[in-house]
């Protein structure tokens, strides 16, 4: 299987709509409801699937990504200012005016690094993540639309 990326699009603020959001948007792939379990270190995975999948949401969407090998997604609104305030945090100070320069980039660069610290499930990362197009292990793909930004870092 090619890595699948499922997005659904609406208001999704609350905890409640998103879990509803990413049970219909497993089951419509399945065909019938699926179960979520996570590991000890959050990652979730279904039982009995011997594939992969990660999960993210934000207030504007919820994606899903499925697998049969390691993958990382990250899905985030536009919130720009927020992400100025504390890019410090994930984009090393000699890379940090060119990162940031725009919002489009500020957001390409928080959704890269975190599909690819789910890739790796954290192991391995010690600081900052590096962006790599592709890496030695992982392709990284990047879609901007009007509502959010999308990270899918998918195993090569």
């Amino acid at each position: 299987m090619e890595c699948v990326v499922l997005v659904a699009e609406g208001d999704f603020r609350t905890h409640a709509s998103q879990r509803e959001a990413v049970a219909g948007l497993l089951s419509g792939h399945f065909g019938h409801v699926v179960e979520i379990a996570h590991t000890e270190s959050g990652a979730p995975f279904i039982p009995g699937f011997e594939g992969h999948i990660s999960i993210s949401h934000c207030g504007v969407a919820v994606a899903v990504a499925i697998s049969t090998q390691p993958v990382g997604i990250d899905i985030e609104g536009h919130r720009y200012e927020k992400m100025r305030r504390i890019a410090h945090r994930f984009v090393p100070a000699e890379t940090i005016d060119t990162d940031i320069d725009s919002a489009t980039m500020l957001s390409a660069t928080w959704c890269a690094k975190e599909a690819i610290y789910k890739f790796y499930h954290g192991e391995g990362v010690t600081s900052h993540v590096a962006v790599d197009f592709p890496g030695d292990k992982h392709n990284l793909t990047i879609e901007h639309t009007k509502n959010y930004t999308l990270a899918v870092a998918c195993a090569r």
